[in-house]
């Protein structure tokens, strides 16, 4: 979706509910909002190398899906 382009409600859920399925599927946390899509999630200091992991696939997974 080209950024600053306008959807109403429905489109955007509908829009936003595949990239919700794939995000939670890599186990990552998501905060969707207008035009902003955040991944987080949280670790102890030892589960650094997990994480950046889990968010580098989660990132190429929706890059793929909507490429």
């Amino acid at each position: 979706m080209p950024q600053g382009s306008v959807l109403g409600p429905v489109k955007f859920a509908a829009y936003t509910e595949d990239i919700v399925d794939l995000i939670e599927r890599q186990g990552v946390r998501s905060h969707l909002y207008a035009d902003d899509t955040q991944l987080y999630d949280r670790c102890k200091l030892d589960g650094m190398t997990e994480i950046q992991s889990r968010l580098s696939g989660c990132v190429s997974e929706v890059a793929d899906a909507y490429n």
